[in-house]
């Protein structure tokens, strides 16, 4: 089976898991061996979703990832959509950078960013996120709605924008009551919230927060 179509059996199946008994998450690929350089500071740019309610996404990502820490700084969503549908060059090298793809088998391979972008081409894409640390690509992956519930899940991409490395890739689904949902965009925030608590478990705290020996002198 190729990695493409492993992944999408294994969302599947994982997802039809959570419709039975309720919201998780899913490590696709988890880069256990990752450390960090020291710094007082950390910048994370949380790429708008190229979804077609994206806006709303944004907006809910925001809000649930503005108060993580005092040593994390959030690049604004809005001025980031913005820039990127003004510059052609910043979507094309965004949509490069998200067709990474790699061999679920691979034990020691850790997938990177400079596989599918030049150097070049890398340091640029920097430049247009004004050069944080770390980047999320999160992607709207689908809603369900049952007679109770409405499931909705996401994907979302963690990478080190010093080394390109992929720290974490993993799926979120998350169950909302139907009763709570009195708009439509009402959903984004549970599952904003979900992807959050996902950084938190994956990276910040066993990276940042937790095992000293991961943050290293660069």
């Amino acid at each position: 089976m190729s990695g493409n179509l492993y992944k999408s059996f294994l969302v599947f199946s994982f997802c039809t898991l959570l419709l039975n008994c309720g919201g998780s998450s899913k490590s696709l690929f988890y880069n256990d061996n990752y450390s960090i350089a020291k710094r007082n500071d950390y910048k994370l740019v949380v790429l708008p979703s190229p979804d077609s309610n994206g806006v709303y996404f944004d907006e809910a990502l925001s809000y649930e990832f503005e108060d993580i820490s005092s040593n994390l700084s959030i690049e604004s969503m809005k001025n980031l959509r913005e820039n990127i549908i003004d510059n052609v060059d910043f979507r094309i090298l965004l949509n490069k950078a998200s067709s990474l793809q790699y061999p679920d088998t691979a034990i020691t391979y850790i997938p990177n960013l400079l596989e599918v972008l030049t150097e070049d081409e890398f340091i640029l894409m920097r430049r247009f996120l004004n050069d944080p640390d770390l980047v999320l690509f999160p992607k709207f992956l689908f809603s369900r709605y049952s007679r109770e519930f409405v499931y909705a899940g996401a994907f979302c991409r963690l990478f080190d924008m010093h080394n390109g490395e992929l720290i974490y890739d993993d799926v979120t689904v998350v169950p909302i009551p139907a009763s709570e949902l009195e708009y439509e965009d009402a959903l984004y925030y549970p599952l904003a919230a979900g992807i959050k608590s996902d950084f938190q478990m994956l990276f910040w705290i066993p990276f940042i927060e937790g095992d000293s020996t991961r943050i290293i002198e660069r």
